[in-house]
């Protein structure tokens, strides 16, 4: 087990996975959205369910992802050194979206940049265009040290619609997502910002 409190006891147990996807491996998280002056907190536990999917012909593993007023599915695939996200983003005036994002390749350079299908809107096709922000550096959240982080970006954008928004994400190796920051400005303009406190990775 790796948990926020034993890392340095499981450092050897830890595989060089970005997003460890084993059974019962658990993410608790704070999460602050705001918009027009406003915000709002909330806290959720995302999952590793022992249920596989294929979806657009990969398998994912499913995460079941609670809160205390909500509960939802998202699915994560690692192909190789590419790491795919398929869930429901809510884009203000449109509603819930499935879309199927490819947020990170961690084996390739800070400012590399690709772009891959993201599923469809209003039956239009979405595209994630996906940037290396920074990596291999240390970040801090909650009082916790993480090493070995990447930092990757997220624009999504619609045929015919323009710019959806954007999604930054923040991986520790062997921990998964530590941070998440969603910023869409599709009709009204709202930033959540998702940060990790505690986990355990199986």
């Amino acid at each position: 087990l790796l948990s926020a409190n034993n890392q340095s006891e499981a450092v050897a147990s830890v595989s060089v996975t970005y997003l460890p996807l084993t059974k019962g491996t658990y993410w608790k998280y704070n999460e602050v959205t705001a918009s027009g002056g406003n915000s709002t907190a909330d806290k959720y536990t995302d999952k590793v369910l022992g249920k596989k999917s294929t979806i657009n012909g990969k398998l994912y593993t499913a995460t079941a992802l609670t809160s205390a007023t909500t509960t939802d599915t998202v699915y994560y695939s690692q192909q190789k050194h590419d790491y795919y996200q398929y869930s429901n983003i809510n884009i203000n005036g449109i509603g819930l979206v499935p879309v199927e994002i490819l947020f990170l390749k961690d084996n390739v350079a800070k400012g590399t940049t690709w772009s891959a299908p993201a599923g469809s809107v209003y039956g239009l096709p979405a595209t994630g265009n996906s940037t290396i922000i920074k990596k291999n550096y240390s970040m801090q959240i909650h009082g916790q040290t993480y090493d070995n982080v990447i930092h990757t970006q997220v624009s999504l954008s619609v045929l015919y619609m323009g710019n959806m928004g954007t999604i930054d994400y923040y991986l520790a190796q062997g921990v998964g997502i530590i941070k998440m920051v969603s910023n869409f400005t599709y009709s009204t303009p709202y930033t959540t910002t998702t940060s990790l406190n505690k986990y355990q990775v199986n």
